[in-house]
């Protein structure tokens, strides 16, 4: 199920689509369905993103709250977007 992490993008196995944005809707959707914050490992093992660096370039580039620094650091999808 879901979409598999490529050069560059997304693909899903079932329909060969490809998408650069897929992940945008999948963080969002944590954010309404999970919980009001993501750290760096729940972004891996939600989007199984093997590294972590990938997963912070992948939150850093969106329009998300930080708090913290490192380890300790937890992203935020700011309030006023959601009405």
């Amino acid at each position: 199920l879901g979409m598999q992490r490529i050069v560059r993008g997304w693909g899903c196995n079932a329909c060969r689509h490809v998408s650069k944005t897929a992940h945008i809707q999948a963080i969002t959707d944590w954010f309404m369905l999970v919980s009001e914050t993501m750290t760096n490992r729940d972004c891996r093992e939600f989007l199984h993103i093997p590294n972590n660096y990938t997963a912070s370039r992948l939150l850093g580039d969106l329009p998300l709250e930080q708090d913290g620094v490192n380890k300790a650091r937890l992203y935020r999808f700011p309030l006023e977007r959601m009405k």
